[in-house]
């Protein structure tokens, strides 16, 4: 009686928020990344509006006093670089892991002076892998001493 005849309200109003507020599909997991999440998940914001993609990497991507924080998430050249696991250079370039790791960018930085260059301090070395990219030139296209 009453209980079917509630469900049946229920699981109609179910059907019309779906319509009405349809949900995005889900995104594949090795979409989420785990490791380093500068730039794609994560930025920094100093309190003068310079915009960096984290805490511990001194590559400014934008100042939100000169464009809006949107614009620079979207067309920084730096986050596209740090979003393209493509792009990474050495052993992070190589890794079957690059997508969900991604190794620390600022060490990257630190280290190599470029901030795609590989991990410094991973000790993985991918299948087949054999050399590095440190003191290599890079095809990205964010300068990395600005």
């Amino acid at each position: 009686g009453e209980q079917v005849e509630a469900r049946v309200k229920v699981e109609r109003a179910k059907k019309k928020l779906d319509l009405l507020f349809p949900q995005p599909e889900p995104q594949p997991a090795l979409r989420v990344r785990r490791g380093c999440l500068a730039g794609t998940g994560i930025c920094f914001i100093s309190h003068r509006g310079e915009v960096f993609p984290c805490g511990y990497l001194p590559i400014k991507a934008g100042d939100v006093r000169r464009l809006q924080f949107g614009t620079i998430w979207e067309t920084a050249p730096i986050f596209a670089d740090l979003r393209d696991p493509d792009r990474l250079m050495g052993k992070c370039g190589a890794c079957e892991y690059k997508e969900v790791c991604g190794g620390c960018r600022a060490r990257a930085f630190g280290q190599t002076g470029h901030y795609l260059n590989e991990e410094p301090f991973c000790n993985y070395l991918p299948p087949g892998f054999s050399g590095s990219s440190r003191g290599s030139g890079c095809s990205s296209s964010a300068d990395p001493t600005k």
